[in-house]
C-alpha cells in the first residue's frame, strides 16, 4: 500500500541518474530513495528501443514491488523508450521522465530560440527533445548531436580517457555557432559539466533540476510528501559491477555509500 512514507524509485543505466538523485535529495531531504543502476546493460544509447523498453519495464516492476510512491526515469534514452509503457503498466504510480522538464527550462532560458542538444544516439534518433521543444514553441530551432562514446567513458571513469577533450571539442563543434542554449540530453553529462563549459559558453541546461521540481509538485498534489522530521535513507541497487559504481557514485554525491546490492531482474 503506497503511503507518504513510501520510497521514491529512481533508475538509470548507470551512474548518470545520480545527478538526478542528488537534486531530489537536495529538494526533498526527508524522502526515502531507492536507486537502481542497470549497469550490466549499459549503455542504453546504442540499443534497440524495444530492448530498452523491456529492460525498463523490469526495473519499474522491481520498484513497484518495493512499494515506491513515484518512479523517476533518470535517463533520457529510457524516458524516450519507456515512459508511456511504464505509465500504462503501472497506472497507480506517478512516473516522471527527464525530457519534458529539460525542454521547458531550455525554452525559458534561450534568448534567440536556437537550442542545441547533446545526447546518446537513440535519444537523438528518436527526436525526444526535438518533439518536446517543437510542441512547446513553434519558433524554436533545434540542433542535435549524438555523442556515442560519452556514457561508457563516464561509467568507466571520465578522467581515465586521454581522448576525452578531443571528442568533446569535436562534438560541440558540430553544433551551429549561433546556439545560445545547450541541453545536456543525458543524465551522465552533468558529471562532466566543467569540461563541457570549456567548449560551450552559452547557457547549459541540466534537466535534473526541473525534473526534481516536478516531483515535488506531484507529491504535494497527491499529499505524498514524507512528514518525517528526520532525513531519509538511500538504498542502492545495481545489475552489474558494484565497486566502480560505488567509487564514482561517492564522488558524484559527495557522500559515503555504505552498501550497493547486486540483483538480477
Amino acid at each position: 500500500m503506497i503511503s507518504n512514507k513510501s520510497c521514491i524509485g529512481i533508475f538509470d543505466s548507470g551512474v548518470g541518474g545520480l545527478t538526478v538523485l542528488k537534486q531530489i535529495k537536495k529538494l526533498l531531504p526527508k524522502e526515502h530513495l531507492i536507486y537502481f543502476a542497470d549497469n550490466n546493460n549499459s549503455p542504453y544509447g546504442d540499443k534497440q528501443t524495444c530492448e530498452i523498453e523491456a529492460l525498463c519495464l523490469k526495473i519499474a516492476n522491481f520498484l513497484a514491488k518495493k512499494n515506491c510512491k513515484l518512479i523517476m526515469i533518470a535517463c533520457n534514452t529510457a524516458t524516450v523508450a519507456s515512459l508511456e509503457s511504464i505509465k500504462k503498466t503501472f497506472p497507480e504510480i506517478p512516473v516522471v521522465g527527464v525530457i519534458h522538464s529539460g525542454a521547458i527550462t531550455a525554452i525559458a532560458s534561450t534568448q534567440n530560440s536556437k537550442i542545441g542538444v547533446i545526447a546518446t544516439p537513440l535519444t537523438i534518433a528518436m527526436n525526444g527533445y526535438q518533439k518536446e521543444l517543437s510542441q512547446l514553441s513553434k519558433n524554436v530551432t533545434v540542433a542535435q548531436v549524438a555523442c556515442k562514446e560519452f556514457c561508457t567513458m563516464i561509467e568507466t571513469g571520465w578522467t581515465n580517457n586521454e581522448n576525452r577533450f578531443i571528442l568533446l571539442e569535436h562534438y560541440i563543434s558540430l553544433l551551429p555557432k549561433d546556439i545560445d542554449t545547450l541541453i545536456l540530453g543525458c543524465t551522465h553529462y552533468p558529471i562532466i559539466l566543467e569540461d563541457i563549459k570549456k567548449y560551450f559558453l552559452g547557457t547549459i541546461i541540466d534537466p535534473a533540476f526541473g525534473s526534481s521540481q516536478e516531483i515535488v509538485k506531484i507529491l504535494k498534489e497527491k499529499n505524498l510528501l514524507n512528514p518525517s522530521h528526520e532525513n531519509g535513507k538511500i538504498e542502492f541497487f545495481v545489475s552489474g559491477e558494484s565497486d566502480i559504481f560505488k567509487t564514482i557514485g561517492e564522488k558524484i554525491l559527495n557522500m559515503n555509500i555504505q552498501m550497493v546490492k547486486k540483483i538480477y531482474l
